[in-house]
């Protein structure tokens, strides 16, 4: 099925002004650069008088759309649809663009899919302008930038799909920390810890144990996709990493957290 490309601009309204006469004595949601994750959530956020907080930082509403425009925030997938707001109106950081769907002819979790993924990301990434840790996605790149417009209903479809399989990502991602964490509990439990060795196990070289000889190619695999370690790392570094928390395997190919965020990539 074929569908219409459409600029952004026709379809939203790109960092738009807070309305004249609104009540400036009222309380506002205050979302800092660090306040927004990588994942597309909101992780924290502040109440605030909207008249001591409207110079200087980036006026939203439930509903909107947040966008990091500055790198490496931009490249790291900092955005979040904002429908979880204390307040009806927010305020944040500058390095905020803000995006607010049409309600005729867009579906605000749509939009926000729409510019959550690999495609928009990379394709953003090239457009950046600015001095070399300065560098930013301007308005004129998110006006012009196109994007398919099915019917509502097929645009609510879709973002409940990608909603979903963003979901069973998160859950992936945390059953896998947990059955990393189990695994370091049972192995402690087992041995004890291998640095204080509080158990009292023998120590003896490999070579003592195995027949069998171990290329200098076959232990810097070991070391780097086995144990998750720098090739170059003692195995007393090793297992005081282990004692203490161990590698970070949730990092590895096989859960990458940044893979399930960019499904959206798939319709643009």
């Amino acid at each position: 099925m074929s569908w219409p490309l459409v600029a952004l601009n026709d379809v939203a309204e790109i960092n738009p002004s807070l309305p004249k006469g609104i009540d400036e004595s009222q309380q506002v949601s205050f979302l800092g650069m660090a306040s927004v994750s990588e994942q597309g959530t909101i992780l924290s956020q502040e109440s605030r008088i909207l008249a001591e907080t409207r110079k200087g930082f980036t006026y939203f509403e439930r509903g909107d759309v947040l966008l990091a425009k500055i790198t490496p925030c931009f490249e790291n997938g900092k955005a979040v649809l904002v429908n979880d707001l204390q307040h009806p109106i927010g305020y944040g950081s500058t390095e905020f663009h803000v995006l607010r769907a049409k309600d005729d002819c867009l579906d605000p979790k749509y939009l926000f899919f729409m510019v959550w993924n690999d495609r928009f990301r990379f394709l953003g990434e090239k457009a950046m302008k600015g001095a070399a840790g300065q560098k930013r996605i301007s308005t004129d790149f998110l006006k012009t930038f196109k994007i398919p417009l099915p019917s509502q209903p097929e645009q609510k479809r879709i973002a409940a799909i990608l909603d979903k399989a963003d979901s069973l990502r998160r859950k992936n991602q945390q059953a896998i920390q947990l059955a990393d964490q189990f695994l370091r509990a049972v192995f402690l439990e087992m041995f004890g810890n291998p640095v204080t060795n509080p158990k009292g196990w023998d120590e003896s070289l490999l070579s003592q144990l195995c027949n069998g000889k171990m290329n200098i190619g076959e232990s810097l695999f070991l070391r780097k996709l086995v144990l998750g370690i720098p090739a170059q790392s003692s195995g007393k570094n090793y297992a005081t990493a282990y004692a203490s928390g161990g590698p970070d395997l949730s990092a590895s190919p096989r859960s990458d957290p940044t893979r399930g965020r960019n499904i959206g990539s798939r319709m643009t």
